[in-house]
């Protein structure tokens, strides 16, 4: 995960973005000789290459959206975040998974603080987070010379098979004298706004039409858009600064499915373009349902693991859904066999090589290219 994570680093704001710091020190240029390379062959390699490179200096590599490098760590984390989500009764506003990597006195810019609240899961080795309260007063901030303030802190002991956690906005820095990885969820509890959901495709909306709105995760089924209750009164304020309301509320609903089935990550695995044969087998593999829920009297909303598009609506499409979710494998032949006639076929073929190259499924035998007797691939 670490090499594809340099490997694909800083392309996009949504690619894996890093950084790299050799004692208080944060390295700007030349970066690239202090990122794991596939010679080292494993994180014990990095670090003892670490290790002699740096002559015993402190270090510490920090990787944000680790999540991008590695489907699986994103599987595991969205597990989680769904139980949660179950327990809180809300979605938040943003989710991030960092790694953290290094043996270092303390984070750099010593004592400070986020928005987010943060789950640690240490890989390797163990390392102490100092949290302080949101109110505490007189802490040395920006400096490593904080420990006259070490005794009013609660120490956090972070170790492999121990969940840690912090609430969003406590004090916090972070002591790692012995070489450690370790893996960082960040929760953004404060739920999204209209302007949130908006963003991507508006940029900027006046505060007096962005209000916010609290997304429950009340369990809504694999055919229900699942909008928070107060977002139709919201979607009038913007509707009418900006009218156009159709196309508005379709961005406004991707933008929510996005988000809900993404289980909160705005940044995710990059998709794939692949071909399909009649002859594989599909099986779901994201963690959230798919959703396919009524977008207008001809077409449905089509939503998995982040991704959003839509469909001509068919009897055929909802037990095709409906048999994906129920986690059985199905054979691209035979879901196809469910569509009443060409034009639900075709619909039925698109379906799947968007959830192919979504990574919604898992397939069996992958082609490599393409060949008589495959199915058209459709771009992600």
């Amino acid at each position: 995960m670490l090499i594809r994570a340099a490997a694909y680093r800083g392309r996009r704001a949504q690619d894996p973005q890093i950084r790299f710091h050799i004692g208080q020190r944060q390295v700007i240029a030349d970066i690239d000789q202090y990122l794991p390379r596939r010679v080292d062959a494993s994180l014990d390699g990095y670090i003892e290459r670490m290790e002699k490179e740096l002559n015993g200096e402190p270090y510490l590599l920090v990787v944000e959206h680790a999540q991008v490098a590695s489907r699986q760590i994103w599987k595991t984390s969205a597990r989680f975040l769904a139980s949660l989500y179950e327990a809180t009764g809300a979605l938040p506003g943003g989710v991030d998974v960092e790694v953290f990597v290094g043996r270092y006195p303390s984070t750099m810019p010593g004592i400070h603080r986020e928005r987010s609240g943060v789950f640690v899961s240490m890989v390797q080795g163990a390392k102490d987070i100092l949290v302080w309260p949101p109110d505490a007063a007189g802490l040395p901030l920006g400096t490593a010379r904080y420990q006259q303030s070490t005794g009013s802190a609660r120490r956090l002991r972070c170790q492999p098979g121990r969940l840690v956690y912090w609430p969003a906005m406590h004090w916090h820095v972070g002591e790692s004298p012995q070489s450690t990885a370790g893996l960082h969820l960040a929760v953004l509890a404060e739920p999204p706004t209209i302007q949130d959901l908006l963003a991507r495709a508006r940029g900027d909306l006046d505060a007096e039409v962005a209000p916010g709105i609290s997304p429950g995760w009340s369990g809504f089924g694999p055919h229900e858009l699942g909008l928070p209750p107060t977002f139709d009164s919201a979607v009038q304020s913007v509707l009418s600064a900006y009218g156009d309301s159709a196309a508005v509320r379709d961005k406004l609903i991707a933008a929510w499915l996005r988000r809900r089935t993404g289980l909160g990550f705005t940044t995710l695995p990059p998709s794939r373009n692949v071909v399909l044969r009649a002859d594989q087998t599909v099986t779901r593999d994201g963690v959230h349902p798919i959703i396919l829920a009524s977008r207008d009297s001809a077409t449905s909303w089509l939503a998995a693991d982040g991704r959003v598009g839509y469909a001509r609506s068919s009897a055929s499409l909802i037990r095709l859904v409906g048999w994906l979710n129920s986690g059985e494998t199905i054979s691209v032949r035979a879901a196809l066999d469910l569509a009443a006639g060409p034009l639900e076929r075709e619909v039925l073929t698109k379906f799947l090589a968007l959830l192919a190259n979504w990574r919604a499924v898992e397939i069996s035998g992958e082609a490599e290219q393409p060949s008589a007797g495959r199915l058209p691939a459709v771009s992600a």
